[in-house]
Protein backbone atom coordinates (compact mmCIF):
# COMPACT_ATOMS: atom_id res chain seq x y z
CA UNK A 1 0.00 0.00 0.00
CA UNK A 2 3.08 2.48 0.03
CA UNK A 3 2.79 3.10 3.44
CA UNK A 4 5.88 2.78 6.05
CA UNK A 5 5.09 1.32 9.95
CA UNK A 6 6.88 3.41 12.38
CA UNK A 7 5.69 1.05 15.31
CA UNK A 8 3.46 -1.48 16.81
CA UNK A 9 2.25 -1.77 20.64
CA UNK A 10 0.45 -4.21 22.79
CA UNK A 11 -0.70 -1.54 24.88
CA UNK A 12 -2.52 1.84 25.18
CA UNK A 13 0.04 3.38 27.46
CA UNK A 14 2.49 2.17 24.64
CA UNK A 15 0.38 3.54 21.90
CA UNK A 16 0.54 6.88 23.37
CA UNK A 17 4.57 7.16 23.91
CA UNK A 18 5.02 5.57 20.35
CA UNK A 19 2.92 7.96 19.01
CA UNK A 20 4.71 11.11 20.99
CA UNK A 21 8.13 9.87 19.79
CA UNK A 22 7.40 9.39 15.99
CA UNK A 23 4.90 11.54 14.99
CA UNK A 24 2.82 9.27 12.51
CA UNK A 25 0.08 10.71 10.27
CA UNK A 26 -2.48 7.89 11.17
CA UNK A 27 -2.51 5.72 14.29
CA UNK A 28 -4.48 1.67 13.45
CA UNK A 29 -5.81 0.71 17.04
CA UNK A 30 -7.52 -2.36 18.58
CA UNK A 31 -10.25 -1.41 20.81
CA UNK A 32 -9.00 -4.49 23.07
CA UNK A 33 -5.13 -3.98 24.54
CA UNK A 34 -3.47 -5.20 26.93
CA UNK A 35 -2.45 -2.54 30.11
CA UNK A 36 -4.78 -0.44 31.73
CA UNK A 37 -5.70 1.32 29.07
CA UNK A 38 -8.55 0.79 25.88
CA UNK A 39 -7.99 1.35 22.86
CA UNK A 40 -10.69 4.43 22.27
CA UNK A 41 -9.02 5.98 25.60
CA UNK A 42 -6.04 5.39 24.06
CA UNK A 43 -7.09 7.28 20.74
CA UNK A 44 -8.55 10.21 22.40
CA UNK A 45 -5.55 10.89 24.36
CA UNK A 46 -3.27 10.19 21.47
CA UNK A 47 -6.18 12.56 19.14
CA UNK A 48 -6.25 15.47 22.37
CA UNK A 49 -2.54 15.50 23.05
CA UNK A 50 -1.01 15.08 19.88
CA UNK A 51 -3.58 15.72 17.00
CA UNK A 52 -3.04 12.29 15.71
CA UNK A 53 -6.25 10.89 13.66
CA UNK A 54 -7.21 7.28 14.12
CA UNK A 55 -8.55 4.02 12.44
CA UNK A 56 -10.66 1.33 14.90
CA UNK A 57 -9.34 -2.52 13.23
CA UNK A 58 -11.59 -4.48 15.71
CA UNK A 59 -13.63 -7.67 16.15
CA UNK A 60 -16.28 -5.54 18.00
CA UNK A 61 -19.12 -4.12 17.23
CA UNK A 62 -21.58 -3.86 20.59
CA UNK A 63 -23.11 -0.92 21.05
CA UNK A 64 -21.43 0.61 24.18
CA UNK A 65 -18.04 -0.22 22.27
CA UNK A 66 -19.31 1.80 19.17
CA UNK A 67 -20.48 4.72 21.84
CA UNK A 68 -16.90 4.36 23.19
CA UNK A 69 -15.26 4.77 19.89
CA UNK A 70 -16.92 7.79 18.81
CA UNK A 71 -15.84 9.63 22.24
CA UNK A 72 -12.60 9.52 20.08
CA UNK A 73 -13.36 10.84 17.13
CA UNK A 74 -11.93 8.46 15.39
CA UNK A 75 -11.60 8.98 11.53
CA UNK A 76 -12.38 5.17 10.80
CA UNK A 77 -13.93 1.85 11.84
CA UNK A 78 -13.05 -1.19 10.12
CA UNK A 79 -14.83 -5.00 11.62
CA UNK A 80 -12.37 -7.93 11.33
CA UNK A 81 -11.60 -9.88 9.01
CA UNK A 82 -11.39 -7.02 6.37
CA UNK A 83 -9.88 -6.88 3.08
CA UNK A 84 -7.00 -5.52 2.43
CA UNK A 85 -8.32 -3.23 -0.23
CA UNK A 86 -10.93 -2.09 2.42
CA UNK A 87 -7.72 -1.40 5.04
CA UNK A 88 -6.31 0.68 1.84
CA UNK A 89 -9.75 2.35 0.87
CA UNK A 90 -10.07 3.73 4.46
CA UNK A 91 -7.09 4.90 5.20
CA UNK A 92 -6.85 6.72 1.89
CA UNK A 93 -9.92 8.37 2.99
CA UNK A 94 -9.00 9.39 6.72
CA UNK A 95 -5.53 10.75 5.45
CA UNK A 96 -7.40 12.55 2.78
CA UNK A 97 -10.30 14.07 5.54
CA UNK A 98 -7.47 14.72 8.30
CA UNK A 99 -5.28 16.54 5.75
CA UNK A 100 -8.97 18.75 4.67
CA UNK A 101 -9.19 19.29 8.19
CA UNK A 102 -5.94 20.67 8.95
CA UNK A 103 -6.30 23.20 6.10
CA UNK A 104 -9.58 24.37 7.62
CA UNK A 105 -8.07 25.07 11.04
CA UNK A 106 -4.77 26.78 9.41
CA UNK A 107 -7.11 28.79 7.11
CA UNK A 108 -9.01 29.28 10.26
CA UNK A 109 -5.67 30.85 12.10
CA UNK A 110 -5.15 32.92 9.33
CA UNK A 111 -8.09 34.06 9.47
CA UNK A 112 -7.81 35.10 13.04
CA UNK A 113 -4.81 36.69 12.59
CA UNK A 114 -6.24 39.18 10.08
CA UNK A 115 -9.12 40.28 12.27
CA UNK A 116 -6.56 40.73 15.10
CA UNK A 117 -4.19 42.76 12.27
CA UNK A 118 -6.79 44.72 10.60
CA UNK A 119 -9.03 44.82 14.30
CA UNK A 120 -11.80 44.03 12.72
CA UNK A 121 -15.02 43.32 15.04
CA UNK A 122 -16.79 39.82 13.63
CA UNK A 123 -20.17 38.59 14.18
CA UNK A 124 -21.93 34.98 13.34
CA UNK A 125 -25.55 34.37 13.53
CA UNK A 126 -26.22 30.58 13.98
CA UNK A 127 -29.24 29.96 12.70
CA UNK A 128 -29.34 26.31 14.25
CA UNK A 129 -28.75 27.90 17.88
CA UNK A 130 -30.67 31.20 16.70
CA UNK A 131 -27.88 32.98 18.31
CA UNK A 132 -25.22 35.33 17.47
CA UNK A 133 -22.11 34.79 17.93
CA UNK A 134 -19.29 38.09 18.27
CA UNK A 135 -15.79 38.22 18.41
CA UNK A 136 -12.77 40.22 17.44
CA UNK A 137 -13.23 43.63 18.37
CA UNK A 138 -16.49 43.67 18.35
CA UNK A 139 -17.28 45.26 21.59
CA UNK A 140 -14.76 47.97 21.51
CA UNK A 141 -15.89 48.73 17.92
CA UNK A 142 -19.26 49.54 18.36
CA UNK A 143 -18.47 50.78 22.31
CA UNK A 144 -20.93 48.23 24.03
CA UNK A 145 -20.37 48.28 27.59
CA UNK A 146 -21.49 44.49 28.02
CA UNK A 147 -22.12 41.97 25.54
CA UNK A 148 -25.33 41.52 23.36
CA UNK A 149 -28.26 41.40 26.10
CA UNK A 150 -29.17 37.78 25.19
CA UNK A 151 -27.16 37.00 22.10
CA UNK A 152 -30.93 36.23 20.01
CA UNK A 153 -31.67 38.09 16.63
CA UNK A 154 -34.38 40.14 18.11
CA UNK A 155 -31.80 41.42 20.54
CA UNK A 156 -28.98 41.82 17.79
CA UNK A 157 -31.23 43.80 15.48
CA UNK A 158 -32.43 45.94 17.91
CA UNK A 159 -29.06 47.43 18.75
CA UNK A 160 -28.73 48.20 15.55
CA UNK A 161 -28.86 51.77 13.67
CA UNK A 162 -32.03 52.04 11.52
CA UNK A 163 -30.46 51.63 8.19
CA UNK A 164 -28.26 48.84 9.29
CA UNK A 165 -31.20 47.01 10.79
CA UNK A 166 -33.10 47.37 6.97
CA UNK A 167 -30.21 46.20 5.11
CA UNK A 168 -29.81 42.95 7.24
CA UNK A 169 -32.97 41.61 8.72
CA UNK A 170 -34.52 40.49 5.48
CA UNK A 171 -31.23 38.37 5.04
CA UNK A 172 -31.65 36.97 8.51
CA UNK A 173 -34.83 35.99 7.85
CA UNK A 174 -34.12 34.01 4.64
CA UNK A 175 -32.96 31.49 7.29
CA UNK A 176 -30.09 29.66 5.26
CA UNK A 177 -26.29 30.61 5.45
CA UNK A 178 -25.67 34.05 3.27
CA UNK A 179 -21.98 33.14 2.99
CA UNK A 180 -21.19 37.24 2.55
CA UNK A 181 -19.61 40.03 4.38
CA UNK A 182 -22.39 42.82 5.45
CA UNK A 183 -20.51 46.35 6.51
CA UNK A 184 -22.74 47.53 9.49
CA UNK A 185 -22.71 51.36 10.10
CA UNK A 186 -22.89 51.81 13.81
CA UNK A 187 -25.08 50.48 16.87
CA UNK A 188 -27.14 52.30 19.01
CA UNK A 189 -25.10 53.91 22.00
CA UNK A 190 -27.24 55.71 24.93
CA UNK A 191 -26.44 59.10 23.40
CA UNK A 192 -27.52 57.59 19.58
CA UNK A 193 -30.82 55.66 20.89
CA UNK A 194 -32.79 56.32 18.88
CA UNK A 195 -31.55 55.54 15.62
Amino acid sequence: MGYRVVGLCATGEEAIRQAACHRPDLVLMDIHLAGQLSGTEAARQIREQQQIPSIFLTAYAEEDILRQAENSAPYGYLLKPYQLRELNATVRMALACCQATQEGERQQRQLQLAVEAAALGVWEWDGEQQAFHVGGEFDRIFDQQAPLPDGSKDAFLNSLHSDDRQQLQPLLEQGRPLNTVVQLATLKTPANHNG
